[in-house]
């Protein structure tokens, strides 16, 4: 992949942070109030997914036809992927939280430490849900239906707004209703939440193996 032509995505990634932050800023004054809304499930949802989701399509466009030829094999073009996807989300997490610090230290002075201390948990839980987001893209892609293999990232995009804009809400206040779903664990702030992220990505890959052997992967 040649760097220079990802350098533009970039610049525009981080001035979409900026501009963000800074309208957190003036829309809230206090500091614990700013970072509050900072993590919250509608800036992931409707702000960081989509973005990230053009990265990963962006990352998915040189994993072309004769690339994945060159590869030598389903199972190794589709574990290419998995890492690029992976690769991708860790970037991006890291210059989102990157620049949350540096906004926090310079423009936020008066931010409690254990805000600052949260961070590095959100970090971890956004890099597993962004990783899991692009692993969802790449199931829908092999749904078998031409629509959504064609819109894999609008759909995997569709399936993390429902859940954490319309499901979750839903049942949050109904008693004796597991609401153990997908996207929601990103904000459990808990080892359990690392560990359900982690459990499911660890099905996905194992489903998206299973399906490369069956199917034509290209």
């Amino acid at each position: 992949m040649n760097i220079k032509k990802f350098m533009p995505l970039l610049a525009v990634t981080l001035c979409g942070f900026w501009i963000v932050l800074f309208v957190l800023k003036i829309a809230f004054a206090e500091s614990d109030d700013w970072f509050a809304n900072v993590f919250t499930y509608r800036l992931y949802a409707f702000g960081l997914s989509p973005l990230y989701l053009i990265w990963a399509a962006y990352i998915g466009r040189y994993l072309s036809v004769p690339a994945v030829i060159r590869i030598g094999s389903r199972g190794k073009a589709l574990a290419v992927a998995a890492v690029c996807k992976a690769a991708c989300a860790i970037v991006y997490t890291s210059l989102f939280i990157a620049s949350v610090n540096i906004f926090a230290v310079f423009l936020m002075p008066d931010i409690g430490r254990g805000n600052l201390s949260d961070i590095f948990g959100f970090f971890f839980s956004y890099l597993l849900g962004f990783t899991l987001m692009g692993l969802l893209a790449d199931i829908v892609s092999h749904a078998g239906n031409k629509f959504m293999s064609e819109n894999a990232y609008f759909c995997a995009f569709l399936v993390e707004v429902f859940e954490l804009a319309a499901l979750e809400p839903a049942l949050r206040n109904i008693p004796f209703i597991d609401r153990t779903f997908i996207f929601s664990c990103v904000f459990w702030k808990n080892i359990q939440g690392y560990i359900m992220l982690a459990v499911w990505i660890a099905l996905s890959l194992i489903y998206l193996f299973k399906v490369s052997r069956k199917a034509d992967y290209l």
